[in-house]
């Protein structure tokens, strides 16, 4: 029995990392998307970046990467949310200001 436990508890704990890395992965990779897009649609309308941004995503500032890798959280976030919602809070955010 003992050994049965410790050994759901180590998949889970398994899972548990596998879960981590996974997210980890897809909010880097949307973040790296929208770092890209960012800096086409720029290039598009003629906006001017800043030099240091002006670079492939993993070349960024790190102070930068982690503000993509928030916004890809974010991003993940709103995905996870129904329509209705991200009006409400929308609306309330601003009523609230």
């Amino acid at each position: 029995m003992r050994g049965e436990r410790n050994s759901r508890e180590s998949i889970s704990k398994a899972q548990k990392i596998i879960w981590e890395q996974k997210r980890f992965f897809i909010e880097t990779t949307i973040a790296e998307m929208l770092h890209n897009e960012y800096e086409r649609l720029a290039k598009e309308i003629g906006w001017k970046t800043q030099k240091d941004c002006q670079v492939k995503y993993w070349n960024l500032p790190t102070a930068n990467l982690k503000v993509m890798v928030g916004m890809g959280k974010f991003v993940q976030k709103l995905r996870r949310m129904k329509d209705y919602e991200i009006i409400n809070n929308g609306i309330l955010k601003r009523a609230k200001k």
